[in-house]
């Protein structure tokens, strides 16, 4: 070959590889511009399914529960003093509350109690706290606690009034309330006068809310009815024995000490014996607005009874109205 046609064929070479780079080079904003464009998302697989299998031995039916109280080692009684007077507060029970006390992760219980009645003592009751010892069984730690105080208790409502990371409890009593701070280490401290909150009364319940919204717990507390041991109504068809109602479940001066103070519950005491149809009759005007106390109330609503419920009720009207005149 000779050096002319060497010279031109190199010519040809180079010309040829510069049109490509200037082809690349036009070629490569085009590029960048579709790399830039978001990729289109690739159609979405069907979920799989996660769903966990239930174990072969799952029982099936019914739930039961097995009473183990006495092998946890609660050994709690309650006691409602009663001794043959058949006070109201005897036939509400007591409270229960479960509480994580000591910040171990594990719930104790704290068991409202009630007491001798102050002209029949026969023995001191406080309340009681039971420690989890995180085996199935509880201890009795109420002695150093702090809460061994005697009182008529009969509800409770746990809540961390002060911000301190443990709970307080807040006992409802008859005849005064009690608030016991946690300091801590399983110990609790009354500051019931400091935070003024003894509520004189029949209180039943309790709870705890924060009802304006400024991070503090407040209290809210509910009260029965208006008794004391004088004013317990009393109504006796031989002088000695309390009377009660032909259903036999609420004795008839329980029953009016309700309807004193509460219209709400005077359909429910007996076993059904008294009904919201009674207190239609025009007898909610005498109960709520009674504030003299003159007893007018109890006749009004004996007579109403008596009409709708039969002969059976006559005895326990004469009882009633002779004895409250």
């Amino acid at each position: 070959m000779s050096l002319r046609t060497r010279i031109s064929c190199c010519l040809s070479l180079f010309a040829l590889l510069g049109m490509m780079a200037c082809r690349q080079a036009k070629e490569r904003p085009s590029e960048a511009l579709q790399s830039s464009k978001p990729s289109q998302p690739s159609p979405k697989a069907a979920p799989a399914d996660v769903s966990t299998p239930l174990p072969a031995d799952r029982p099936s039916g019914p739930i039961r529960f097995v009473d183990v109280t006495q092998a946890a080692g609660i050994h709690f009684r309650h006691n409602s003093g009663a001794y043959g007077k058949k006070y109201l507060p005897e036939t509400m029970g007591s409270g229960v509350c479960v509480i994580d006390y000591d910040g171990d992760g594990w719930q104790d219980i704290l068991f409202v109690n009630s007491m001798d009645w102050p002209e029949h003592k026969t023995s001191v009751s406080t309340p009681a706290l039971y420690h989890n010892n995180h085996d199935g069984t509880f201890t009795d730690v109420t002695s150093t606690s702090g809460l061994a105080k005697e009182m008529y208790g009969l509800g409770c409502a746990v809540g961390d009034f002060d911000n301190d990371g443990r709970d307080d409890i807040y006992i409802t009593a008859l005849g005064g309330n009690y608030l016991f701070r946690s300091l801590g280490a399983g110990r609790f401290v009354d500051v019931t006068t400091k935070a003024h909150v003894k509520d004189p009364g029949f209180s039943t319940g309790a709870v705890w809310f924060d009802y304006d919204n400024d991070g503090k717990l407040d209290l809210f507390v509910s009260h029965y009815v208006d008794w004391s041991e004088v004013t317990d109504q009393f109504c006796t068809l031989d002088g000695k024995n309390k009377l009660k109602t032909p259903s036999g479940v609420l004795s008839t001066a329980e029953a009016i000490s309700v309807l004193a103070n509460s219209m709400a519950l005077a359909g429910n005491f007996g076993s059904g014996e008294v009904t919201a149809d009674d207190l239609a009759a025009g007898l909610q005007g005498s109960v709520v607005k009674d504030e003299d106390k003159d007893r007018t109330t109890w006749q009004e609503y004996l007579t109403n009874v008596l009409k709708k419920r039969g002969a059976e009720w006559r005895p326990l009207f004469n009882a009633c109205s002779e004895h409250n005149e």
